[in-house]
């Protein structure tokens, strides 16, 4: 039987940390919030972001809202607006 595993670092050109030439370990990903955006959400109304963290599905942003405190808002799950 052939072995069907590869060796990634043995597959071609590459960083030598396993990845193709040109990938880079620290790519920045946009995101549609940023740091004291404005946004609104349907509970808790407007409110400024305070902290972004992960991307795409892992995506958390962490919003102040005056009359309801500190929340940490998946917007896959709980929609936020940005108003700016």
């Amino acid at each position: 039987l052939a072995d069907d595993r590869v060796d990634v670092a043995a597959d071609g050109p590459g960083d030598g940390a396993g990845g193709p030439a040109g990938w880079d370990d620290d790519v920045a990903q946009a995101s549609p919030f940023y740091e004291g955006q404005t946004v609104t959400h349907a509970s808790f109304g407007a409110g400024i972001v305070v902290r972004v963290e992960g991307m795409g599905a892992d995506l958390t942003v962490t919003v102040d809202f005056p009359d309801h405190g500190r929340k940490h808002i998946l917007p896959r799950i709980a929609r936020l607006v940005p108003v700016d």
